[in-house]
């Protein structure tokens, strides 16, 4: 993350969760840290929403390396996904 950005936006798109998204499979996670890898006890942004698409966004973002870490909160189902990160 170079100096001077004002924002970090984070977006992890998955399959279709299936009628009013109660029904993902896996459901993941997504969490962000600045300069560590982040778990999910230490982060500086999280989403965690019972989805498997999910959005962080940091504002004034610390200049520093970010880490992006997905984890499966419940389900086991393997499929394709995505993570897009936006600096603006």
């Amino acid at each position: 993350m170079p100096a001077g950005k004002s924002q970090l936006k984070v977006v992890l798109t998955g399959p279709s969760c299936g009628i009013g998204g109660l029904q993902c499979n896996p459901d993941l996670d997504l969490y962000l840290k600045a300069g560590a890898k982040p778990t999910t006890t230490v982060f500086d942004g999280s989403s965690a929403t019972g989805s498997n698409s999910e959005t962080v966004t940091i504002t004034s973002p610390t200049a520093a390396y970010w880490y992006i870490g997905v984890t499966t909160y419940s389900g086991t189902k393997s499929g394709s996904y995505s993570v897009t990160a936006t600096l603006t």
